[in-house]
């Protein structure tokens, strides 16, 4: 497996693990909506690649989060510092391994891509491996507060929506 740093607006290749630094400097330094220094930039893990993976990395760049893509995560993987996991891999063993090393750890959030189906041989999987129920059912899936999104950046802008919902505790409904 390769590394590499990669601007947001790029492909990511198939079998590669690829870093993407959100941006620290302000693009509008006159702008008065500087309050999002005070909020601690957001650390994610996507597995599995494709159109939602590369959305996923525009989107935290914009919000200054730093994102890493791989196609899977390995024994050598450390997810320490890491706040949020979201997996897109439908390959059951790649999807189940990272939803198990996710709930393992402190992540404030561990979401998998996919329908009920997905998410049902998923939760199989990972009962089948004797993983507690209670860690379970942390899992966000299908990932993503329901937007009604479609397109692959809608659905990106939806499980970074929820990312931010679940980190400060919030039901991510509409405002009032």
């Amino acid at each position: 497996m390769t590394s590499a740093t990669t601007p947001a607006a790029t492909t990511i290749p198939a079998g590669t693990t690829t870093t993407v630094a959100g941006r620290r400097s302000d693009p509008h330094p006159q702008s008065d909506h500087d309050t999002d220094e005070a909020v601690e930039p957001i650390r994610l893990r996507v597995v599995g690649g494709g159109e939602i993976a590369v959305a996923l990395a525009q989107l935290a760049s914009v919000l200054r989060w730093d994102c890493t893509i791989c196609e899977r995560l390995d024994d050598a993987d450390d997810l320490r510092g890491t706040h949020a996991l979201v997996v897109l891999s439908h390959d059951l063993e790649v999807a189940g391994t990272a939803l198990c090393r996710g709930l393992a750890g402190p992540l404030d959030y561990v979401g998998g891509l996919g329908g009920h189906t997905t998410q049902r041989l998923r939760r199989d999987w990972l009962r089948s491996r004797r993983v507690d129920p209670q860690r379970i059912d942390r899992i966000h899936g299908p990932a993503g507060l329901d937007i009604g999104a479609s397109a692959p950046v809608e659905i990106a802008l939806a499980i970074v929506a929820e990312i931010v919902a679940v980190r400060h505790g919030a039901a991510g409904g509409p405002l009032s």
